[in-house]
């Protein structure tokens, strides 16, 4: 039962009608104040201070030392093709994010390179940089009840703070795609030399 059904039940009416009554009553001070003389003094006053706090606000907004504009760039590496790119959520480059992008940045989808990137995105080609990546192995596979489980152990490289998987299948309508994220611990621990594997069930 949804929300307003349960209010329009016969014995919660007049509760409801009681509540709405008592609200409306707070509304007499300012009918009061709107029926006395020059009674449009108090709202006009009211409307002028807010085109006032508007018009200012409008005037000083900006950028400046002390509110700094934000800004995003990211480096993408698509370890099957060693290809890379730089990449941004802002909808122009400006002097900073230039020095990566360039000013004649494309605006596309670079789910090649970020799958998890549904919307375009500023980019431009970066260089390849040559990076560790994770490690997947196989470890068994089940079908059961018309469901094909895969079982593989995901390892992350040394010093990743976050894994993150997307498993896109494709076949029968059945068929669907799932994906983790995991939080790694902090690197920064002595200890700590190598991010613990990560085993996931894909169905």
């Amino acid at each position: 039962m949804t929300l307003v059904g349960g209010l329009l039940l016969a014995p919660i009416v007049p509760v409801f009608a009681l509540v709405i009554a008592l609200l409306l009553g707070l509304l007499i001070p300012h009918l009061d104040l709107i029926a006395r003389p020059n009674q449009w003094i108090l709202p006009g006053a009211a409307a002028i201070i807010g085109l006032g706090l508007l018009l200012v606000g409008t005037l000083t907004s900006g950028f400046d030392a002390r509110h700094r504009k934000p800004n995003s760039i990211l480096y993408a590496l698509n370890a099957d093709t060693q290809k890379a790119i730089w990449a941004s959520y802002d909808q122009a480059p400006d002097d900073w994010t230039a020095q990566f992008l360039g000013f004649n940045a494309k605006k596309g989808l670079v789910t090649s390179h970020l799958p998890s990137a549904s919307q375009p995105l500023l980019h431009s080609e970066a260089p390849s940089v040559e990076l560790v990546t994770p490690s997947v192995e196989f470890l068994d596979e089940d079908m059961s009840d018309g469901v094909r489980t895969l079982r593989m152990r995901i390892t992350a490289p040394s010093q990743a703070n976050l894994l993150r998987g997307i498993c896109k299948s494709c076949g029968s309508a059945s068929d669907h795609a799932a994906t983790f994220s995991r939080s790694l611990p902090s690197t920064n621990s002595p200890f700590l030399n190598f991010a613990p594997a990560l085993t996931n069930a894909t169905r």
